[in-house]
């Protein structure tokens, strides 16, 4: 609320005016006029008496509610000399008014209403920044100064509401900063679990920026703690040689503190130290399956250094050389796990390109197979003397091969292989008797006739058709073969 004065007309010029209207109104004898006069009612409302009178009564009412709502201020943001200055005029002034000397108490009500409006106004103005102070220690958890700050002003009239809140945070502040300091000096004990039960019994509301730092100060401790420990274990597992194990504390150390120097170098030397210790190892597993030829063994481990040392041109040149010697054993070994294919001209010369190509550097196993794989060549490529006799009318030829025409007698030099001769002969049924030559087989003869004609009846076709004699080159004896198409030791001979 502010109040302002009133000018007024000097007291003695208006208590003049008012004795003049005074006389005149007693000598008109009129009692309405006196009434009005007294009361400052009717035509005597605008005279200067009367202005002069409601100037100094509205004075008076502005000062004594400032008084009323200033004098009870506890530690006020003003001398007390100034109050009390306006407080004097003020009674000066109510002396003069209630001997009804309005205009000389209105000179003393005006100064005393302008040094208490002044004093409202200071307390206003005070009142927002220590309201503004008292909040700010609140935020800062500075509770002690916020208390002392905000009970000055707590009861100041017209003091915001949230500053009665915040006094009483500064005072619960106050009353539970023993707990924060006992937390800090359990933490700084090394009482990890004390200080967290501490700060559980601190209240909500108060302490919370303090709270959260010691609570992470805590988190720390125990990070560090365990980063300390990891360490630790990590050397202790490097001086015993336990490479693995000294990289796992290693890595949980630098998981546990990113920052730290100590565990990333520890780390790097772990790791380079594993990978030396691994390498090691591999180039032995190597030099041993070389040793024992085992080259697919090799190859695994030689691909295994390489990826670990990818600049080392012995690792890679081995790795060639295992590579190649890898490749040319598989190569005999399928020669030499069906070597009947070998009967194939094509599949022949392909292993006699192989072989020709094997020397000593791909050592002795490779070198032995390749023996054994020409040997089986030679055998493959041996041949195999066949004589065909036949009745000079039947035609002869060789499936698949080519045709030979009518004779009574050819002989034929075969390699090892599966084939079948084929007679035919105008009106008679075709023949067909398989050959399957081995290596090392002796030289054979087969007799191939056509007799069986489409006239015979079916019964004596079948029978003959069936009918099989053997003639050995051996002994030269002929023995009958119940058999049809069946080997014996000697050549195949049909009977047709």
């Amino acid at each position: 609320m502010t109040l302002r004065p009133e000018r007024v007309v000097p007291g003695w010029s208006a208590w003049f005016i008012a004795g003049v209207l005074l006389v005149s109104a007693l000598e008109s004898d009129t009692s309405d006029s006196l009434e009005d006069a007294l009361n400052c009612t009717g035509e005597w409302a605008g005279s200067a008496l009367c202005l002069e009178r409601k100037s100094a009564t509205e004075q008076k009412a502005k000062i004594e509610a400032l008084m009323a709502e200033l004098q009870g201020i506890s530690q006020p943001p003003w001398e007390p000399a100034r109050f009390t200055a306006a407080r004097n005029d003020y009674e000066s002034g109510l002396e003069m008014y209630r001997k009804e000397f309005f205009g000389d108490a209105s000179s003393k009500f005006e100064p005393a209403l302008e040094a208490l409006m002044h004093l409202q106004d200071t307390l206003e103005t005070a009142t927002a920044e220590l309201v503004h102070q008292g909040q700010v220690a609140v935020q800062e958890e500075d509770y002690t100064r916020a208390q002392v700050v905000l009970e000055r002003i707590v009861n100041w009239p017209d003091t915001p509401p949230a500053s009665r809140q915040h006094f009483a945070t500064a005072t619960l502040g106050v009353e539970t900063q023993s707990l924060v300091e006992s937390a800090r000096d359990a933490l700084v004990r090394g009482d990890r679990k004390g200080a967290a039960n501490v700060l559980s019994e601190i209240p909500e509301g108060v302490w919370e920026r303090s709270i959260a730092s010691l609570r992470k100060q805590i988190a720390d401790s125990a990070t560090e703690e365990a980063f300390s420990n990891a360490m630790t274990r990590g050397y202790g597992h490097s001086e015993a040689g336990r490479w693995n194990q000294a990289l796992d504390s290693f890595r949980e150390a630098a998981r546990l503190k990113p920052s730290s120097v100590a565990a990333r170098d520890a780390t790097r030397e772990t790791e380079d130290r594993i990978a030396e210790v691994k390498i090691r190892s591999l180039e032995e597993t190597a030099d041993q399956s070389r040793q024992e030829q085992d080259w697919g063994e090799a190859e695994a481990t030689l691909r295994q250094l390489v990826a670990l040392a990818p600049d080392n041109r012995t690792y890679t040149a081995d790795l060639f050389s295992v590579e190649r010697n890898l490749d040319m054993e598989l190569r005999l070994d399928r020669h030499l796990e069906d070597p009947a294919k070998l009967a194939s001209l094509k599949t022949r010369r392909s292993a006699e390109s192989l072989v020709e190509s094997i020397d000593s550097s791909f050592g002795t196993r490779i070198v032995d197979k390749a023996s054994e794989l020409a040997d089986a060549i030679t055998l493959y490529s041996t041949r195999i003397r066949l004589v065909v006799v036949s009745d000079g009318k039947t035609r002869i030829r060789f499936v698949p091969g080519q045709d030979f025409g009518k004779f009574t007698r050819k002989t034929f030099e075969l390699v090892p292989g599966s084939s079948s001769l084929v007679g035919t002969r105008t009106g008679y049924r075709e023949v067909s008797l398989r050959l399957d030559i081995n290596p090392g087989d002796s030289p054979r003869e087969v007799r191939v006739v056509c007799t069986d004609t489409f006239s015979t009846n079916l019964f004596t076709s079948l029978r003959r058709t069936r009918h099989l004699a053997v003639q050995s080159t051996e002994n030269r004896s002929d023995r009958t073969c119940r058999t049809c198409c069946s080997a014996s030791s000697g050549s195949w001979v049909l009977f047709g």
